[in-house]
C-alpha cells in the first residue's frame, strides 16, 4: 500500500533502463556515431525527466527518416501516446531481434540486413580455412569459462570480431581468460581475427584494445 503508481509511469523507467542498455551494447560495437551518441542522452534525458520515453527510438527513427528532424527534448517530454507506443515497438523489435538497420548491404539480396547475423562473418571464415572444433569450452584453474570460435587441431585458439571492436568489459575478459589460459598451457597460441563489417563498414581493434592484446600476447590478424 505504501509504494503504490496509480499512473503506471514505472513502467517508462523500465523501458528507458533497457534502452540505456541497448544503445551502450550499440555503442560498444559501432563506437560513438552520432545516432549511437544521441540516442543515448535521449534515452538518459527520457529516464530523467517524469512521463517520458522512447527518445532513443525516436533519434533513430529520425534518421531513418528522409526528412525527419531530431528534438530531444519533444521526443523526451512531447512526444503523443501513439507515437510513443510506436517507438517502443520499433525498439523492442531492434533489442529482441538483433537489430534490422535500414542500409544498403551489397552482400544482402535486401535494402534490410540483421547486424546480429554478420557476426557469423567471422566464424565461417575461420571455419573455412583452418581444421579445428567451433564453439569450444575451456576453463581457467580458478573456474573461469571461456568459450573459443574455433580451436585448431594444433592447438591455437582463434577468436573473432566484425566491425570496429572496443576494449569493454566483456572483450577485456575474453582477453585475460585467453591470456591466462595460454599462461596454463591450455593453448599453443591465441589468435584474433578482425573482419569488415559489410554494415558499418568499419575494421579491427581500438588503440586501447589493440595494445592490451599485445600486451597479453595474443596475435591480432585485420581481414577486410
Amino acid at each position: 500500500l505504501r509504494y503504490t503508481d496509480p499512473s503506471g509511469h514505472w513502467i517508462e523507467t523500465a523501458l528507458d533502463i533497457v534502452f540505456i542498455f541497448f544503445d551502450l551494447q550499440q555503442i560498444s560495437q559501432e563506437g560513438w556515431t552520432p545516432v549511437n551518441t544521441l540516442a543515448l542522452v535521449a534515452d538518459v534525458t527520457c529516464a530523467i525527466i517524469p512521463f517520458g520515453t522512447g527518445g532513443g527510438p525516436g533519434v533513430r527513427l529520425a534518421f531513418a527518416g528522409a526528412n525527419a528532424t531530431i528534438d530531444v527534448t519533444r521526443a523526451a517530454s512531447g512526444i503523443s501516446d501513439a507515437v510513443r507506443i510506436g517507438q517502443v515497438v520499433e525498439k523492442g523489435i531492434q533489442f529482441f531481434d538483433g537489430l534490422y538497420v535500414a542500409t544498403v548491404n551489397p552482400e544482402s539480396n535486401g535494402p534490410f540486413t540483421k547486424i546480429g547475423s554478420s557476426g557469423k562473418i567471422g566464424e565461417e571464415y575461420l571455419n573455412n580455412n583452418f581444421i579445428g572444433q567451433s564453439q569450444v569450452p575451456f576453463k581457467t584453474s580458478s573456474g573461469e569459462k571461456r568459450v573459443v570460435d574455433l580451436f585448431t587441431n594444433k592447438g591455437f585458439a582463434f577468436e573473432s570480431k566484425v566491425g570496429r571492436t572496443n576494449l569493454t568489459g566483456r572483450v577485456s575478459t575474453q582477453v585475460l581468460r585467453d591470456s591466462k589460459l595460454l599462461g596454463e598451457n591450455a593453448f599453443q597460441g591465441v589468435e584474433w581475427f578482425f573482419f569488415k563489417s559489410p554494415v558499418t563498414g568499419k575494421v579491427g581493434p581500438s588503440s586501447p584494445l589493440f595494445n592490451f592484446l599485445l600486451d597479453h600476447n595474443i596475435t591480432i590478424h585485420i581481414i577486410e
